[in-house]
Protein backbone atom coordinates (compact mmCIF):
# COMPACT_ATOMS: atom_id res chain seq x y z
CA UNK A 1 0.00 0.00 0.00
CA UNK A 2 1.36 3.80 -0.68
CA UNK A 3 2.32 5.65 1.92
CA UNK A 4 -0.25 8.28 1.41
CA UNK A 5 -3.00 5.51 1.53
CA UNK A 6 -1.31 3.64 4.65
CA UNK A 7 -1.24 7.41 6.56
CA UNK A 8 -4.42 8.50 5.77
CA UNK A 9 -5.84 10.52 8.44
CA UNK A 10 -9.20 8.71 10.13
CA UNK A 11 -10.15 11.72 12.45
CA UNK A 12 -10.03 15.59 12.42
CA UNK A 13 -7.37 15.92 14.80
CA UNK A 14 -4.91 13.97 12.62
CA UNK A 15 -5.49 16.23 9.77
CA UNK A 16 -2.08 18.40 9.04
CA UNK A 17 -2.25 22.16 7.77
CA UNK A 18 -6.15 22.18 7.55
CA UNK A 19 -7.02 23.15 11.24
CA UNK A 20 -9.23 25.53 10.34
CA UNK A 21 -11.93 23.40 8.72
CA UNK A 22 -11.27 20.09 11.11
CA UNK A 23 -12.72 22.29 13.93
CA UNK A 24 -15.24 23.55 12.18
CA UNK A 25 -16.97 20.31 11.00
CA UNK A 26 -15.58 18.44 14.21
CA UNK A 27 -17.83 21.18 16.14
CA UNK A 28 -20.91 20.48 13.85
CA UNK A 29 -20.89 16.90 13.79
CA UNK A 30 -20.69 16.99 17.68
CA UNK A 31 -23.12 19.78 18.10
CA UNK A 32 -25.37 17.52 15.49
CA UNK A 33 -25.26 20.37 12.81
CA UNK A 34 -24.28 19.09 9.76
CA UNK A 35 -25.80 20.52 6.77
CA UNK A 36 -26.88 18.59 3.62
CA UNK A 37 -24.46 20.06 0.92
CA UNK A 38 -20.42 21.03 1.59
CA UNK A 39 -17.67 22.47 -0.93
CA UNK A 40 -14.23 21.49 -0.29
CA UNK A 41 -11.84 23.59 -2.84
CA UNK A 42 -8.35 23.87 -2.37
CA UNK A 43 -5.28 22.26 -4.11
CA UNK A 44 -4.40 18.86 -5.21
CA UNK A 45 -3.20 16.74 -2.32
CA UNK A 46 -4.53 18.86 0.31
CA UNK A 47 -7.00 16.59 2.27
CA UNK A 48 -10.17 17.35 0.53
CA UNK A 49 -11.26 13.53 -0.41
CA UNK A 50 -9.82 12.81 3.30
CA UNK A 51 -11.73 15.31 5.00
CA UNK A 52 -15.29 13.95 2.69
CA UNK A 53 -14.67 10.50 4.41
CA UNK A 54 -13.53 11.50 7.65
CA UNK A 55 -17.24 13.40 7.73
CA UNK A 56 -18.74 10.76 6.03
CA UNK A 57 -17.66 7.78 9.19
CA UNK A 58 -17.89 10.86 11.97
CA UNK A 59 -21.99 11.37 10.90
CA UNK A 60 -22.53 7.30 10.53
CA UNK A 61 -20.26 6.20 13.43
CA UNK A 62 -22.26 3.76 15.92
CA UNK A 63 -19.94 4.56 18.47
CA UNK A 64 -18.54 8.07 18.18
CA UNK A 65 -17.12 9.88 21.13
CA UNK A 66 -18.37 13.35 20.67
CA UNK A 67 -16.94 14.59 17.03
CA UNK A 68 -14.18 11.62 16.98
CA UNK A 69 -15.61 8.46 14.94
CA UNK A 70 -14.98 4.97 16.82
CA UNK A 71 -13.02 3.53 13.98
CA UNK A 72 -13.91 -0.12 15.01
CA UNK A 73 -17.70 -0.19 14.13
CA UNK A 74 -19.59 -1.69 10.76
CA UNK A 75 -19.82 1.87 9.52
CA UNK A 76 -15.96 3.12 10.16
CA UNK A 77 -14.39 0.09 8.85
CA UNK A 78 -16.77 -0.63 5.63
CA UNK A 79 -16.29 3.53 5.03
CA UNK A 80 -12.29 3.22 5.89
CA UNK A 81 -11.73 0.55 3.25
CA UNK A 82 -14.03 2.00 0.60
CA UNK A 83 -16.45 -0.39 0.94
CA UNK A 84 -19.53 1.36 2.02
CA UNK A 85 -22.92 0.89 -0.03
CA UNK A 86 -23.84 3.82 0.95
CA UNK A 87 -20.91 6.44 0.57
CA UNK A 88 -20.69 6.92 -3.18
CA UNK A 89 -17.80 8.55 -4.61
CA UNK A 90 -18.33 10.00 -7.83
CA UNK A 91 -15.44 11.43 -10.09
CA UNK A 92 -17.25 13.56 -11.90
CA UNK A 93 -14.24 14.13 -15.04
CA UNK A 94 -15.58 10.95 -15.83
CA UNK A 95 -19.11 11.52 -15.04
CA UNK A 96 -19.75 14.84 -16.11
CA UNK A 97 -22.91 14.01 -18.29
CA UNK A 98 -26.65 15.45 -17.72
CA UNK A 99 -27.22 11.41 -17.35
CA UNK A 100 -24.99 10.73 -14.80
CA UNK A 101 -26.70 13.38 -12.52
CA UNK A 102 -30.45 12.38 -13.48
CA UNK A 103 -29.36 8.62 -12.66
CA UNK A 104 -27.76 10.19 -9.06
CA UNK A 105 -30.92 12.51 -8.42
CA UNK A 106 -33.35 9.30 -8.85
CA UNK A 107 -31.16 7.02 -6.57
CA UNK A 108 -31.18 9.59 -3.67
CA UNK A 109 -34.38 9.70 -3.13
CA UNK A 110 -34.02 6.13 -1.39
CA UNK A 111 -33.30 5.52 2.20
CA UNK A 112 -29.56 4.42 3.44
CA UNK A 113 -29.18 0.64 3.27
CA UNK A 114 -27.33 0.12 6.50
CA UNK A 115 -25.92 3.68 7.78
CA UNK A 116 -27.65 6.72 8.97
CA UNK A 117 -26.77 8.91 6.03
CA UNK A 118 -25.96 8.24 2.42
CA UNK A 119 -23.07 10.49 1.43
CA UNK A 120 -22.42 11.60 -2.08
CA UNK A 121 -18.58 12.58 -2.73
CA UNK A 122 -18.22 14.15 -6.17
CA UNK A 123 -14.90 15.18 -6.53
CA UNK A 124 -13.59 17.51 -9.83
CA UNK A 125 -17.25 18.71 -9.35
CA UNK A 126 -15.78 22.01 -11.60
CA UNK A 127 -16.18 19.05 -14.81
CA UNK A 128 -19.28 18.71 -14.96
CA UNK A 129 -21.76 20.35 -17.71
CA UNK A 130 -23.85 23.38 -17.35
CA UNK A 131 -26.29 20.74 -18.26
CA UNK A 132 -25.61 18.39 -15.60
CA UNK A 133 -24.71 21.33 -12.93
CA UNK A 134 -28.44 22.55 -13.75
CA UNK A 135 -29.65 18.36 -13.42
CA UNK A 136 -27.67 18.83 -9.73
CA UNK A 137 -29.19 22.23 -8.64
CA UNK A 138 -32.30 20.86 -8.11
CA UNK A 139 -31.48 18.00 -5.70
CA UNK A 140 -29.55 20.56 -3.31
CA UNK A 141 -32.10 22.63 -3.10
CA UNK A 142 -34.21 20.22 -1.77
CA UNK A 143 -32.50 17.47 -0.84
CA UNK A 144 -33.63 14.39 0.99
CA UNK A 145 -33.01 14.39 5.13
CA UNK A 146 -31.30 11.09 4.75
CA UNK A 147 -28.43 12.70 2.34
CA UNK A 148 -25.62 14.56 2.34
CA UNK A 149 -23.49 16.24 -0.84
CA UNK A 150 -19.69 17.12 -0.47
CA UNK A 151 -18.61 18.46 -3.53
CA UNK A 152 -14.62 18.82 -4.02
CA UNK A 153 -12.85 20.96 -6.53
CA UNK A 154 -9.72 22.57 -7.28
CA UNK A 155 -10.91 25.44 -9.10
CA UNK A 156 -13.72 26.28 -7.43
CA UNK A 157 -13.96 29.27 -9.83
CA UNK A 158 -16.13 26.94 -12.34
CA UNK A 159 -18.31 25.72 -10.52
CA UNK A 160 -21.48 27.82 -10.83
CA UNK A 161 -22.60 30.21 -8.46
CA UNK A 162 -25.78 28.76 -7.87
CA UNK A 163 -24.36 25.93 -6.55
CA UNK A 164 -21.76 27.23 -4.66
CA UNK A 165 -24.77 29.72 -2.61
CA UNK A 166 -26.35 26.37 -1.54
CA UNK A 167 -23.26 24.85 0.00
CA UNK A 168 -21.25 25.28 3.08
CA UNK A 169 -17.64 26.11 1.83
CA UNK A 170 -14.85 25.51 3.19
CA UNK A 171 -11.29 26.58 1.43
CA UNK A 172 -8.28 24.04 2.01
CA UNK A 173 -5.00 25.70 2.23
CA UNK A 174 -1.62 24.96 0.20
CA UNK A 175 0.89 22.63 2.32
CA UNK A 176 3.72 25.23 3.58
CA UNK A 177 6.94 23.60 3.68
CA UNK A 178 7.27 23.17 7.55
CA UNK A 179 3.57 21.36 7.64
CA UNK A 180 4.68 19.07 4.55
CA UNK A 181 8.26 18.32 6.36
CA UNK A 182 5.86 17.76 9.49
CA UNK A 183 4.40 15.06 7.90
CA UNK A 184 7.36 14.02 5.97
CA UNK A 185 9.65 13.39 9.14
CA UNK A 186 6.30 11.72 10.83
CA UNK A 187 6.09 8.90 8.27
CA UNK A 188 9.56 8.35 7.78
CA UNK A 189 10.53 7.64 11.24
CA UNK A 190 6.88 5.39 11.74
CA UNK A 191 8.84 3.38 8.62
CA UNK A 192 12.21 3.60 10.44
CA UNK A 193 13.46 5.33 6.81
CA UNK A 194 17.08 6.63 8.12
CA UNK A 195 17.36 10.65 5.88
CA UNK A 196 18.96 13.78 6.64
CA UNK A 197 16.39 16.65 7.71
CA UNK A 198 17.93 18.42 4.71
CA UNK A 199 16.86 15.83 2.40
CA UNK A 200 13.51 15.41 3.79
CA UNK A 201 12.86 19.32 3.13
CA UNK A 202 13.78 19.05 -0.24
CA UNK A 203 11.22 15.82 -0.47
CA UNK A 204 8.47 18.37 0.80
CA UNK A 205 9.33 21.27 -0.76
CA UNK A 206 9.50 19.25 -4.25
CA UNK A 207 5.63 18.59 -3.49
CA UNK A 208 4.76 21.64 -4.22
CA UNK A 209 2.37 22.40 -1.40
CA UNK A 210 0.81 18.87 -1.92
CA UNK A 211 0.35 16.66 1.16
CA UNK A 212 0.12 13.37 -0.95
CA UNK A 213 2.88 13.76 -3.29
CA UNK A 214 4.89 14.61 -0.60
CA UNK A 215 4.39 11.33 0.77
CA UNK A 216 4.33 9.49 -2.52
CA UNK A 217 8.16 11.21 -3.23
CA UNK A 218 8.94 9.69 0.22
CA UNK A 219 8.17 5.89 -0.84
CA UNK A 220 9.45 6.27 -4.03
CA UNK A 221 12.99 7.06 -3.00
CA UNK A 222 13.01 5.24 0.13
CA UNK A 223 12.17 2.28 -2.22
CA UNK A 224 15.01 2.98 -4.51
CA UNK A 225 17.30 3.73 -1.70
CA UNK A 226 16.68 1.06 0.66
CA UNK A 227 15.37 2.88 3.20
CA UNK A 228 18.24 5.39 3.96
CA UNK A 229 18.07 8.78 1.86
CA UNK A 230 20.69 11.62 1.80
CA UNK A 231 20.61 14.81 0.54
CA UNK A 232 22.25 13.68 -2.97
CA UNK A 233 20.29 10.75 -3.41
CA UNK A 234 17.04 13.05 -3.05
CA UNK A 235 19.24 15.95 -5.66
CA UNK A 236 19.89 13.37 -7.60
CA UNK A 237 16.58 11.66 -8.02
CA UNK A 238 14.83 15.04 -8.12
CA UNK A 239 17.16 16.54 -10.76
CA UNK A 240 18.10 19.02 -8.27
CA UNK A 241 21.86 18.65 -8.19
CA UNK A 242 22.50 22.27 -9.33
CA UNK A 243 20.66 23.19 -6.20
CA UNK A 244 23.99 24.24 -4.76
CA UNK A 245 25.43 26.18 -7.66
CA UNK A 246 22.59 27.76 -8.36
CA UNK A 247 22.78 29.53 -4.28
CA UNK A 248 26.27 30.16 -4.62
CA UNK A 249 25.41 31.75 -8.20
CA UNK A 250 22.59 34.07 -7.10
CA UNK A 251 25.31 35.34 -4.18
CA UNK A 252 27.63 36.04 -6.78
CA UNK A 253 25.29 38.08 -9.02
CA UNK A 254 24.01 39.93 -5.46
CA UNK A 255 27.80 41.08 -4.82
CA UNK A 256 28.59 42.33 -8.31
CA UNK A 257 31.14 39.39 -9.02
CA UNK A 258 31.35 38.97 -12.94
CA UNK A 259 33.92 36.53 -12.97
CA UNK A 260 32.98 34.16 -10.14
CA UNK A 261 29.23 34.13 -11.71
CA UNK A 262 30.10 33.70 -15.34
CA UNK A 263 32.30 30.88 -14.03
CA UNK A 264 29.45 29.29 -12.12
CA UNK A 265 26.91 29.88 -15.45
CA UNK A 266 29.50 28.35 -17.94
CA UNK A 267 29.69 25.57 -14.64
CA UNK A 268 25.78 24.67 -15.12
CA UNK A 269 25.92 24.64 -18.38
CA UNK A 270 28.48 21.91 -18.76
CA UNK A 271 26.00 19.83 -16.31
CA UNK A 272 23.22 20.58 -18.84
CA UNK A 273 20.69 22.95 -16.85
CA UNK A 274 17.43 23.43 -18.01
CA UNK A 275 17.62 27.13 -18.25
CA UNK A 276 13.47 27.20 -17.41
CA UNK A 277 14.67 25.96 -14.84
CA UNK A 278 17.70 28.04 -13.88
CA UNK A 279 15.53 31.21 -14.19
CA UNK A 280 12.44 30.09 -12.03
CA UNK A 281 15.10 28.87 -9.22
CA UNK A 282 16.69 32.27 -9.06
CA UNK A 283 13.35 34.17 -9.35
CA UNK A 284 12.32 31.64 -6.84
CA UNK A 285 15.64 32.53 -4.53
CA UNK A 286 14.86 36.43 -5.33
CA UNK A 287 11.02 36.29 -4.21
CA UNK A 288 12.39 34.31 -0.77
CA UNK A 289 14.83 36.71 -0.51
CA UNK A 290 12.78 40.06 -0.90
CA UNK A 291 10.17 38.46 1.32
CA UNK A 292 12.65 37.85 3.71
CA UNK A 293 14.33 41.38 4.05
CA UNK A 294 10.46 43.21 3.98
CA UNK A 295 8.67 41.24 5.61
CA UNK A 296 9.87 37.81 7.10
CA UNK A 297 6.63 36.34 8.56
CA UNK A 298 5.05 36.30 5.17
CA UNK A 299 7.57 33.21 3.98
CA UNK A 300 8.83 32.00 7.78
CA UNK A 301 6.31 28.66 6.89
CA UNK A 302 8.35 28.33 3.54
CA UNK A 303 11.53 28.47 4.86
CA UNK A 304 13.69 25.55 6.97
CA UNK A 305 16.64 26.82 8.96
CA UNK A 306 19.09 26.39 6.35
CA UNK A 307 16.96 28.52 4.01
CA UNK A 308 17.30 31.16 6.63
CA UNK A 309 21.05 30.76 7.70
CA UNK A 310 21.36 31.36 3.70
CA UNK A 311 18.61 33.88 3.20
CA UNK A 312 20.47 36.13 5.79
CA UNK A 313 24.24 35.99 4.63
CA UNK A 314 22.28 37.08 1.03
CA UNK A 315 20.28 39.66 2.25
CA UNK A 316 23.97 41.47 3.94
CA UNK A 317 24.72 41.90 0.12
CA UNK A 318 22.04 43.70 -0.98
CA UNK A 319 19.05 45.85 -0.84
CA UNK A 320 15.39 45.37 -1.62
CA UNK A 321 15.79 47.85 -4.88
CA UNK A 322 18.53 45.86 -6.25
CA UNK A 323 16.54 42.23 -5.85
CA UNK A 324 13.95 44.01 -7.62
CA UNK A 325 15.78 45.45 -10.66
CA UNK A 326 16.93 41.25 -11.13
CA UNK A 327 13.82 40.21 -10.40
CA UNK A 328 13.09 42.24 -13.88
CA UNK A 329 15.77 41.22 -15.59
CA UNK A 330 15.12 37.58 -15.31
CA UNK A 331 11.43 37.77 -16.15
CA UNK A 332 12.41 39.57 -18.98
CA UNK A 333 14.93 36.66 -19.72
CA UNK A 334 12.17 33.99 -18.75
CA UNK A 335 10.02 35.54 -21.59
CA UNK A 336 13.32 35.78 -24.36
CA UNK A 337 13.52 31.92 -23.46
CA UNK A 338 10.43 30.83 -25.20
CA UNK A 339 12.23 32.32 -28.86
CA UNK A 340 15.31 32.44 -28.41
CA UNK A 341 17.70 30.04 -30.93
CA UNK A 342 19.95 29.28 -28.16
CA UNK A 343 18.30 29.12 -25.04
CA UNK A 344 21.60 30.45 -23.07
CA UNK A 345 21.95 33.81 -24.59
CA UNK A 346 18.50 35.51 -22.63
CA UNK A 347 19.51 34.00 -19.18
CA UNK A 348 23.70 34.97 -19.92
CA UNK A 349 22.93 38.34 -21.41
CA UNK A 350 20.76 39.11 -18.23
CA UNK A 351 23.42 37.96 -15.87
CA UNK A 352 25.53 40.45 -17.57
CA UNK A 353 22.89 43.62 -17.33
CA UNK A 354 22.72 42.94 -13.85
CA UNK A 355 26.47 42.64 -13.16
CA UNK A 356 27.22 45.85 -14.92
CA UNK A 357 24.89 48.10 -12.35
CA UNK A 358 27.44 46.92 -10.28
CA UNK A 359 29.94 48.88 -12.21
CA UNK A 360 27.50 51.52 -12.30
CA UNK A 361 27.27 51.66 -8.81
CA UNK A 362 30.97 51.85 -7.80
CA UNK A 363 31.54 54.44 -10.38
CA UNK A 364 28.41 56.81 -8.89
CA UNK A 365 30.21 56.12 -5.86
CA UNK A 366 33.69 57.20 -6.52
CA UNK A 367 34.72 60.78 -6.12
CA UNK A 368 34.70 62.91 -9.08
CA UNK A 369 38.44 63.05 -10.42
CA UNK A 370 38.56 66.94 -12.42
CA UNK A 371 41.48 65.28 -14.54
CA UNK A 372 39.45 62.50 -15.58
CA UNK A 373 36.38 64.75 -15.97
CA UNK A 374 38.26 67.02 -18.30
CA UNK A 375 39.39 64.33 -20.62
CA UNK A 376 36.59 62.48 -20.82
CA UNK A 377 34.69 65.86 -22.18
CA UNK A 378 37.55 65.81 -24.87
CA UNK A 379 36.63 62.15 -25.65
CA UNK A 380 32.60 62.54 -25.95
CA UNK A 381 31.62 63.37 -29.45
CA UNK A 382 29.16 66.11 -27.62
CA UNK A 383 29.83 68.44 -31.06
CA UNK A 384 31.93 70.54 -28.74
CA UNK A 385 35.22 71.68 -30.32
CA UNK A 386 38.24 71.25 -27.83
CA UNK A 387 38.90 74.59 -27.67
CA UNK A 388 35.59 75.41 -25.93
CA UNK A 389 36.89 73.87 -22.83
CA UNK A 390 40.55 75.42 -23.06
CA UNK A 391 40.07 77.23 -20.28
CA UNK A 392 39.33 74.22 -18.38
CA UNK A 393 43.09 72.98 -18.52
CA UNK A 394 46.05 74.87 -17.28
CA UNK A 395 49.17 75.74 -19.98
CA UNK A 396 51.33 73.06 -17.54
CA UNK A 397 50.53 70.59 -15.49
CA UNK A 398 47.72 68.09 -15.44
CA UNK A 399 44.13 69.19 -16.57
CA UNK A 400 41.98 69.77 -14.34
CA UNK A 401 38.69 71.87 -13.87
CA UNK A 402 37.91 75.20 -13.14
CA UNK A 403 36.54 76.00 -9.40
CA UNK A 404 32.90 77.28 -9.73
CA UNK A 405 30.91 78.81 -6.80
CA UNK A 406 27.34 78.79 -6.78
CA UNK A 407 25.46 81.69 -5.43
CA UNK A 408 23.19 81.53 -1.70
CA UNK A 409 24.03 77.86 -2.13
CA UNK A 410 26.73 76.03 0.42
CA UNK A 411 29.20 73.94 -1.61
CA UNK A 412 28.71 70.66 -2.71
CA UNK A 413 31.09 68.15 -0.15
CA UNK A 414 32.81 65.75 -2.98
CA UNK A 415 32.03 62.78 -0.91
CA UNK A 416 28.80 62.09 0.98
CA UNK A 417 28.70 61.68 4.73
CA UNK A 418 26.40 58.42 5.70
CA UNK A 419 24.50 59.98 8.10
CA UNK A 420 23.33 63.77 8.28
CA UNK A 421 21.45 64.57 11.81
CA UNK A 422 17.47 65.04 11.34
CA UNK A 423 16.10 67.87 13.24
CA UNK A 424 13.43 66.71 15.86
CA UNK A 425 10.90 68.30 17.93
CA UNK A 426 13.25 67.76 21.30
CA UNK A 427 16.93 68.56 20.25
CA UNK A 428 17.76 68.60 23.91
CA UNK A 429 17.81 64.39 23.79
CA UNK A 430 18.91 64.70 20.72
CA UNK A 431 21.39 61.53 20.88
CA UNK A 432 25.49 62.69 20.32
CA UNK A 433 26.20 61.75 16.44
CA UNK A 434 29.71 60.59 17.49
CA UNK A 435 27.96 58.07 19.82
CA UNK A 436 24.97 57.61 17.46
CA UNK A 437 28.13 56.60 14.43
CA UNK A 438 29.95 54.30 16.76
CA UNK A 439 26.65 52.53 17.80
CA UNK A 440 25.91 51.90 13.38
CA UNK A 441 29.47 50.86 13.40
CA UNK A 442 29.33 48.33 16.23
CA UNK A 443 26.43 47.15 14.81
CA UNK A 444 27.42 47.00 11.06
CA UNK A 445 30.16 44.31 11.93
CA UNK A 446 27.09 41.95 12.43
CA UNK A 447 24.63 42.96 10.45
CA UNK A 448 25.48 45.35 7.66
CA UNK A 449 21.48 45.48 6.44
CA UNK A 450 20.03 46.77 9.93
CA UNK A 451 23.20 49.24 10.13
CA UNK A 452 22.23 50.54 6.52
CA UNK A 453 18.93 51.22 7.61
CA UNK A 454 20.25 52.90 10.58
CA UNK A 455 22.32 55.24 8.96
CA UNK A 456 19.00 56.37 7.05
CA UNK A 457 17.41 57.11 11.08
CA UNK A 458 18.00 59.68 14.02
CA UNK A 459 17.97 59.06 17.63
CA UNK A 460 16.96 60.52 20.80
CA UNK A 461 18.07 59.37 24.16
CA UNK A 462 15.08 60.14 26.50
CA UNK A 463 16.55 58.58 29.94
CA UNK A 464 16.89 54.54 29.94
CA UNK A 465 15.17 54.67 26.50
CA UNK A 466 16.43 55.16 22.75
CA UNK A 467 14.25 56.07 20.49
CA UNK A 468 15.25 55.50 16.72
CA UNK A 469 13.26 57.58 14.25
CA UNK A 470 13.09 56.04 10.78
CA UNK A 471 11.67 57.41 7.49
CA UNK A 472 9.15 54.43 7.14
CA UNK A 473 6.55 52.65 8.85
CA UNK A 474 8.12 49.38 7.77
CA UNK A 475 11.14 49.68 9.00
CA UNK A 476 9.71 50.29 12.57
CA UNK A 477 8.85 46.86 12.71
CA UNK A 478 12.21 45.86 11.55
CA UNK A 479 13.97 47.53 14.54
CA UNK A 480 11.67 46.39 16.63
CA UNK A 481 12.40 43.07 16.06
CA UNK A 482 13.88 41.15 19.14
CA UNK A 483 17.50 40.19 17.13
CA UNK A 484 17.18 43.72 15.93
CA UNK A 485 16.81 45.59 18.90
CA UNK A 486 19.11 43.12 20.85
CA UNK A 487 22.04 43.72 18.47
CA UNK A 488 21.26 47.54 18.82
CA UNK A 489 20.93 47.56 22.52
CA UNK A 490 23.74 45.55 22.75
CA UNK A 491 25.98 48.51 20.79
CA UNK A 492 24.54 50.93 22.42
CA UNK A 493 24.99 49.45 25.92
CA UNK A 494 28.89 49.75 24.87
CA UNK A 495 28.72 53.35 23.44
CA UNK A 496 26.78 54.62 26.58
CA UNK A 497 27.97 53.43 28.91
CA UNK A 498 24.52 51.98 30.21
CA UNK A 499 21.73 49.70 28.97
CA UNK A 500 18.87 51.16 27.74
CA UNK A 501 15.50 50.03 25.91
CA UNK A 502 15.01 50.24 22.14
CA UNK A 503 12.24 51.44 20.57
CA UNK A 504 11.28 52.63 17.71
CA UNK A 505 8.86 54.98 15.57
CA UNK A 506 8.61 56.64 12.14
CA UNK A 507 8.82 59.70 11.43
CA UNK A 508 6.78 61.02 8.41
CA UNK A 509 8.72 64.69 8.45
CA UNK A 510 12.03 63.03 8.53
CA UNK A 511 11.39 61.25 5.14
CA UNK A 512 10.31 64.37 3.32
CA UNK A 513 13.72 66.23 4.76
CA UNK A 514 15.27 63.37 3.10
CA UNK A 515 13.54 63.72 -0.28
CA UNK A 516 14.06 67.38 -0.30
CA UNK A 517 17.58 67.57 0.84
CA UNK A 518 18.69 64.68 -1.95
CA UNK A 519 16.51 66.95 -4.19
CA UNK A 520 18.23 69.93 -3.80
CA UNK A 521 22.00 67.99 -3.56
CA UNK A 522 21.55 66.92 -7.28
CA UNK A 523 20.00 69.94 -8.64
CA UNK A 524 23.36 71.71 -6.98
CA UNK A 525 25.61 69.00 -8.62
CA UNK A 526 23.79 68.78 -12.18
CA UNK A 527 24.30 73.14 -12.07
CA UNK A 528 27.85 72.78 -11.31
CA UNK A 529 28.37 69.59 -13.84
CA UNK A 530 26.44 71.21 -16.69
CA UNK A 531 28.81 74.76 -16.10
CA UNK A 532 31.99 72.37 -16.35
CA UNK A 533 31.25 70.48 -18.92
CA UNK A 534 28.33 72.55 -21.22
Amino acid sequence: MSLYRKYRPQKFEDLIGQDHVAKTLARAVKEDKVVHSYLFSGPRGTGKTTVARILAKAVNCEAKEGEKPCGKCVACRTIAAGKSIDILEIDAASNRGIDEIRELRDKVRFAPTVNRYKVYIIDEVHMLTKEAFNALLKTLEEPPSHAIFILATTESHKVLPTIISRCQRYDFRRATLRSALELVEKVARAEKISADREALALIARAADGAYRDSLTLLGQIAADYEGSITVEDVRAKLGLIADPLIWQLIGQLLAYDKQAALTTLNKLSDQGIDWKYLTTNLLERCRQLLFYIIAPRAVAADLTDEDVKRLAKLASLTEENEIVALINILLRAERELKTATLPDVPIVAAMVEFLNRGDSKINSKSEIRPSTCAQDALSLPNGRNPKQISNLQPKDGPPRAEKIEIKNEPPVSKSPTPHTPHPTSDESTALDQAKWQEIVSQVKEKNTTLAGLLNQSHAILSGDELVIEVPYPFWEEKVKAAKSAQLIGEAAGQALEKKVKISARANGKMREKYKTNATEQEKRVKEEAQEIFG
